[in-house]
Protein backbone atom coordinates (compact mmCIF):
# COMPACT_ATOMS: atom_id res chain seq x y z
CA UNK A 1 0.00 0.00 0.00
CA UNK A 2 1.19 3.33 -0.63
CA UNK A 3 2.10 5.51 1.97
CA UNK A 4 -0.33 8.92 0.83
CA UNK A 5 2.02 11.22 2.55
CA UNK A 6 4.87 10.22 0.19
CA UNK A 7 2.54 10.47 -3.05
CA UNK A 8 1.59 13.99 -1.87
CA UNK A 9 5.58 14.88 -1.24
CA UNK A 10 5.71 13.46 -4.68
CA UNK A 11 3.31 15.83 -5.77
CA UNK A 12 4.52 18.80 -3.79
CA UNK A 13 7.89 18.32 -5.75
CA UNK A 14 6.09 18.17 -9.14
CA UNK A 15 3.74 21.18 -8.63
CA UNK A 16 6.11 23.66 -10.54
CA UNK A 17 5.99 21.66 -13.54
CA UNK A 18 2.25 22.51 -13.85
CA UNK A 19 -0.79 21.47 -11.81
CA UNK A 20 0.09 17.96 -10.47
CA UNK A 21 -2.58 14.74 -9.51
CA UNK A 22 -2.24 11.09 -8.83
CA UNK A 23 -5.05 8.52 -9.43
CA UNK A 24 -4.87 5.04 -7.79
CA UNK A 25 -3.59 2.45 -10.69
CA UNK A 26 -2.03 -1.13 -10.77
CA UNK A 27 -1.69 -0.99 -6.66
CA UNK A 28 -0.19 2.26 -6.68
CA UNK A 29 -0.76 6.27 -7.67
CA UNK A 30 -0.15 7.35 -11.35
CA UNK A 31 1.31 10.56 -11.52
CA UNK A 32 -0.06 13.42 -13.77
CA UNK A 33 1.21 17.06 -14.27
CA UNK A 34 -0.85 18.83 -17.17
CA UNK A 35 -2.87 15.36 -17.49
CA UNK A 36 0.39 14.07 -18.73
CA UNK A 37 1.22 10.79 -17.33
CA UNK A 38 4.77 11.01 -15.69
CA UNK A 39 5.49 8.01 -13.34
CA UNK A 40 4.40 6.11 -10.93
CA UNK A 41 4.55 5.71 -7.19
CA UNK A 42 4.58 2.22 -5.92
CA UNK A 43 4.95 1.10 -2.10
CA UNK A 44 7.60 3.65 -1.17
CA UNK A 45 9.19 4.33 -4.77
CA UNK A 46 9.11 6.14 -7.34
CA UNK A 47 9.06 5.16 -11.11
CA UNK A 48 9.44 8.30 -13.72
CA UNK A 49 8.82 8.15 -17.30
CA UNK A 50 12.10 8.94 -19.26
CA UNK A 51 12.69 9.81 -23.37
CA UNK A 52 16.15 10.14 -25.02
CA UNK A 53 16.00 14.37 -24.07
CA UNK A 54 15.16 13.79 -20.61
CA UNK A 55 16.91 10.40 -20.15
CA UNK A 56 20.53 12.19 -19.32
CA UNK A 57 19.33 14.75 -17.32
CA UNK A 58 17.54 12.09 -14.89
CA UNK A 59 21.03 9.85 -14.80
CA UNK A 60 23.14 12.85 -13.78
CA UNK A 61 20.85 13.41 -11.03
CA UNK A 62 21.18 9.94 -9.98
CA UNK A 63 18.30 7.91 -11.58
CA UNK A 64 18.30 4.50 -12.13
CA UNK A 65 17.47 3.21 -15.50
CA UNK A 66 14.92 0.54 -15.20
CA UNK A 67 13.86 0.04 -18.96
CA UNK A 68 15.98 0.56 -21.77
CA UNK A 69 15.21 2.75 -24.42
CA UNK A 70 12.10 1.35 -26.55
CA UNK A 71 10.47 2.91 -29.14
CA UNK A 72 6.22 3.05 -28.86
CA UNK A 73 4.78 4.68 -32.02
CA UNK A 74 6.91 7.59 -32.78
CA UNK A 75 8.56 8.28 -29.57
CA UNK A 76 11.30 6.79 -27.60
CA UNK A 77 10.81 5.67 -23.87
CA UNK A 78 12.45 4.72 -20.93
CA UNK A 79 11.34 4.20 -17.14
CA UNK A 80 13.42 6.00 -14.23
CA UNK A 81 13.88 5.60 -10.83
CA UNK A 82 15.05 7.72 -8.01
CA UNK A 83 16.43 6.33 -5.09
CA UNK A 84 16.98 9.45 -3.27
CA UNK A 85 13.43 9.95 -3.13
CA UNK A 86 12.38 7.07 -2.04
CA UNK A 87 13.34 8.32 1.73
CA UNK A 88 11.27 10.63 3.15
CA UNK A 89 12.23 13.64 5.77
CA UNK A 90 9.67 13.75 8.93
CA UNK A 91 8.99 17.76 9.58
CA UNK A 92 7.38 18.67 13.06
CA UNK A 93 6.72 21.87 14.38
CA UNK A 94 7.17 23.38 17.57
CA UNK A 95 5.71 26.86 17.91
CA UNK A 96 7.39 29.01 15.40
CA UNK A 97 9.88 26.54 14.35
CA UNK A 98 10.34 23.24 12.15
CA UNK A 99 12.14 20.59 12.61
CA UNK A 100 12.72 18.23 9.74
CA UNK A 101 14.07 14.50 10.40
CA UNK A 102 15.33 11.66 8.26
CA UNK A 103 17.76 8.88 7.28
CA UNK A 104 19.69 10.46 5.08
CA UNK A 105 20.75 13.94 4.27
CA UNK A 106 19.63 14.16 0.93
CA UNK A 107 16.12 13.79 2.37
CA UNK A 108 16.65 16.07 4.99
CA UNK A 109 18.07 18.76 2.27
CA UNK A 110 15.00 18.49 0.04
CA UNK A 111 12.53 18.78 2.67
CA UNK A 112 14.51 22.07 3.84
CA UNK A 113 15.38 23.34 0.71
CA UNK A 114 11.16 22.77 0.05
CA UNK A 115 10.72 24.84 2.78
CA UNK A 116 12.70 27.60 2.41
CA UNK A 117 12.04 28.22 -0.98
CA UNK A 118 8.13 28.60 0.67
CA UNK A 119 9.72 31.86 2.84
CA UNK A 120 10.99 29.89 6.23
CA UNK A 121 13.97 30.87 7.24
CA UNK A 122 17.55 28.59 8.22
CA UNK A 123 17.90 28.11 11.81
CA UNK A 124 20.52 25.13 11.39
CA UNK A 125 21.49 23.21 8.60
CA UNK A 126 21.39 19.50 8.40
CA UNK A 127 23.41 18.25 10.80
CA UNK A 128 23.89 14.28 11.87
CA UNK A 129 23.51 13.28 15.20
CA UNK A 130 22.36 9.80 16.67
CA UNK A 131 22.10 8.24 13.36
CA UNK A 132 19.38 10.68 12.69
CA UNK A 133 19.77 13.68 10.07
CA UNK A 134 17.98 17.00 11.28
CA UNK A 135 17.88 20.28 10.13
CA UNK A 136 15.59 23.58 11.63
CA UNK A 137 14.31 26.09 9.82
CA UNK A 138 11.53 28.92 11.44
CA UNK A 139 8.00 29.57 10.19
CA UNK A 140 7.69 32.92 8.83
Amino acid sequence: MNDAGFVAHCLELLASAGPARSRRMFGGHGLYVDDLFIGIVIGDRLYLKADAASQPAFAAEGCQLLSAMTQVGSKWVASVGNPRLTVQAKVETFGFKRVITGPTVEAVRLKLQDLLERGATLVQDAELADGVWTAVCEKT
